[in-house]
């Protein structure tokens, strides 16, 4: 009956640290397309998810929407203007990810041949908004907040589990 008790606890436990407030939102990636001049017998279509196609044919730079909740995606690829036949696509997902410059150097066998530069944004910034930062050293963090709701829930819980083994234990008697 303890051991039960004591899983039941743990898993409630546990189950109070999961439902913890979430991650931090995830701010918008821009993406720098570059030499897409160069490549004239090619038009460029960018797709963000749950969004229609666009296409371009010169250098351009592309917005990856920000969220709070899941990470948004996006495609790039080329199709040739004389044989219609699609490149492979390029994929993009903002789950934190950093801004990024696209130089397309050739189109081969149906492949985009390109390098990628990754330059820094407010992704890869460890700074908290200002909602969340401590406003002086006696206020607990966050983190030390959640810890200690869920230390009251699992106290709550097993004062609650022993009021009813002892009523319990009073009518079986």
């Amino acid at each position: 009956m303890k051991r039960s008790i004591t899983l039941l606890s743990l898993f409630c436990f546990s189950i109070a640290i999961a439902d913890s407030p979430g991650k931090k939102p995830m701010y918008e990636s821009n993406i720098s397309i570059k030499n897409t001049s160069r490549l004239g017998d090619y038009n460029f279509y960018w797709s963000v998810e749950g969004d229609s196609a666009r296409v371009f044919s010169h250098d351009t730079s592309l917005t990856l929407p920000g969220s709070a909740g899941r990470p948004m995606n996006a495609i790039l690829w080329a199709v040739n203007k004389k044989t219609n036949t699609s490149t492979d696509t390029l994929f993009f997902d903002n789950y934190y990810a950093p801004d990024y410059i696209i130089t397309i150097d050739t189109v081969a066998a149906n492949k985009l041949l390109y390098s990628r530069v990754t330059v820094a944004n407010n992704n890869s910034n460890e700074e908290v908004d200002s909602s969340d930062k401590e406003s002086g050293a006696s206020s607990p963090g966050k983190r030390s907040r959640i810890m200690f709701l869920a230390g009251i829930s699992l106290a709550a819980l097993l004062v609650l589990v022993a009021l009813f083994i002892r009523r319990k234990k009073a009518t079986n008697s």
